[in-house]
């Protein structure tokens, strides 16, 4: 009777269920029937969840993150993270190899989490105005570590991180690139490494490869019919009738 927000698998190996607040669930997936309940505080509107490389759990709620320790019969809070300007935090994604987390917000954009030597840093991710104030719904990561970033009215972000986690560059997947809607919620990629767009309201779009994408400079004919490419460093100009890009 309640909305699933998050289904993740434990450093345990049993899947754990996290619906929007009162409790949430643990499934032995060898035997489906054998569940245990750990209930949670009332006031707490559950959004997201992952766990700690110590295996800890992460809860995203309507304004921070509450770890909680896991022990045999119940769940206790052990610390809270602060610092996401009493936003929902909506997608708790750990980086492929690493004690780094991806963080997502409900207006907030992004940040970084890193768990260092007994300390929680929390910091924005990028300043790029082109990820502010970006309504988050999840992130993925795939076979290439590309991160994928589904919003709610942007579209679908594509972010490359450098070596130490700061963002190295941003693509943008909207209906100008051939989606049916802006509306995401998740990206996954199946075993041919085709990527699928799940969208509300819009269906499900599929992306076989990479190799072709739009770009579109302007929002009028004039600055869509590019007529001159060149390029100048790791730049590139586009020339319309009506100007330079």
């Amino acid at each position: 009777t309640r909305t699933i927000s998050d289904i993740i698998e434990g450093p345990d190996g049993y899947i754990w269920i996290i619906p929007q607040g009162e409790a949430i669930f643990r499934v032995n997936p060898a035997k489906p029937v054998e569940v245990k309940t750990f209930t949670i505080d009332d006031y707490l509107v559950l959004s997201s969840a992952n766990f700690t490389p110590e295996g800890n759990i992460l809860l995203g709620t309507q304004e921070n993150i509450r770890i909680f320790g896991n022990g045999a019969d119940s769940l206790i809070c052990i610390d809270t993270i602060e610092g996401f300007d009493y936003s929902s935090v909506t997608a708790i994604h750990k980086l492929r190899g690493k004690d780094t987390f991806i963080i997502g917000t409900n207006g907030n954009s992004l940040f970084r989490l890193v768990f260092s030597e007994g300390q929680n840093i929390l910091s924005r991710l990028s300043d790029d105005i082109e990820l502010a104030s970006m309504d988050v719904q999840s992130i993925f990561e795939d076979s290439g570590n590309n991160l994928w970033i589904s919003t709610s009215d942007l579209g679908f972000f594509q972010l490359q991180l450098s070596d130490d986690n700061e963002t190295k560059s941003i693509r943008i997947f909207n209906q100008a690139s051939g989606l049916p809607g802006t509306n995401g919620r998740l990206v996954f990629q199946d075993v041919e490494e085709n990527l699928w767009f799940g969208l509300f309201g819009n269906g499900l779009a599929k992306l076989n490869s990479m190799a072709f994408s739009f770009i579109s400079p302007g929002t009028i004919p004039e600055t869509n019919n590019i007529i001159y490419v060149n390029k100048t460093g790791e730049d590139y100009f586009l020339g319309t009738p009506v100007g330079f890009y």
